[in-house]
């Protein structure tokens, strides 16, 4: 948040608050929605140079709408940050927590998950990446969601788990990308898994 000399993308709800994708949180211990949100761009609400940026974290949180069932729809704005900066100074926003937080009861008891996918569809987790012996490197992936998959809770083990994933396919030099997608656990498991479910790349390394 700390350009000022170019226009940059940011999300906002259809009030025109500024929001991230941490904006909608659920805790299950008291059955609860937490909506939050901003008059103003501040740390932890994000603002991205690349439209494509932007619109992944749209999509997770589109996704997290759409479980929780909220009446919100959410966009994506190009703003000037120049613009942006001077309402902060005048609004002294350092000093102040100008964050909104709107509780919504919830529980329709159903279990979801966030789930990391390759460009594939095929799914991840942090551990796909696997030494065999000391000089090849294996990268399993799986067509449909088994047991020998994971599902993280909440979206910030999700996040951690997609990182190290990343560094490890650095590490052994293939090229993937991932995604994560929050998903109904009844609707994801399926009861006849093909016998070619996983997918298996064997990788030399140095």
């Amino acid at each position: 948040m700390t350009k000022t000399n170019e226009n940059v993308f940011v999300l906002k709800d259809q009030d025109d608050n500024y929001i991230g994708v941490n904006s909608i949180g659920y805790y299950p211990e008291t059955k609860k929605v937490i909506y939050s949100y901003s008059k103003t761009l501040v740390n932890g609400f994000y603002s991205y140079s690349d439209f494509s940026d932007a619109q992944i974290q749209l999509d997770k949180l589109n996704s997290a709408n759409t479980r929780f069932k909220l009446p919100k729809t959410f966009h994506i704005k190009e703003v000037d940050m120049k613009e942006i900066a001077l309402v902060e100074s005048k609004i002294g926003i350092i000093k102040t927590c100008p964050f909104v937080h709107e509780e919504i009861d919830f529980d329709d008891n159903q279990k979801w998950i966030w789930v990391i996918k390759n460009q594939d569809g095929n799914f991840a987790h942090a551990n796909s990446v696997k030494m065999w012996d000391k000089k090849t490197a294996l990268y399993i992936t799986y067509k449909d969601f088994s047991q020998e998959c994971r599902g993280y809770v909440n979206q910030d083990s999700a996040k951690k788990a997609m990182s190290k994933l990343y560094s490890k396919i650095k590490k052994i030099g293939l090229s993937e990308s991932f995604t994560m997608e929050y998903v109904n656990m009844d609707e994801l498991i399926k009861d006849d898994i093909s016998t070619d479910n996983m997918i298996i790349v064997e990788k030399l390394v140095a």
